[in-house]
């Protein structure tokens, strides 16, 4: 099982990521996992919205030991998020 995380601008699809599911607690610890695996039930619409809950979790990351896979993941997605600040946030699990 795993999360694919995609950003979409006018209908087309500027990033698409994926992560097993085994970084979720991980990903909790750091405070992104809510806004990046459920963000529909968090009211995460678009990038923009998850440019602080990123900033602040890879943050937290620097602080502590993070999984490498995880912080290229979230990192990824916040530089997307900061040049495509209205572009669509979409997660399936």
């Amino acid at each position: 099982m795993s999360l694919d995380f995609y950003l979409y601008k006018n209908d087309e699809e500027i990033l698409s990521l994926n992560i097993s599911h085994n970084y979720g607690d991980m990903a909790e610890s750091f405070g992104v996992y809510k806004a990046l695996w459920h963000p529909e039930k968090h009211g995460i619409t678009r990038a923009k919205q998850l440019i602080p809950i990123l900033k602040k979790g890879i943050g937290k990351m620097g602080e502590r030991d993070c999984s490498e896979p995880l912080e290229r993941f979230v990192t990824k997605i916040f530089i997307a998020c900061i040049k495509n600040p209205d572009a669509t946030v979409k997660a399936s699990r």
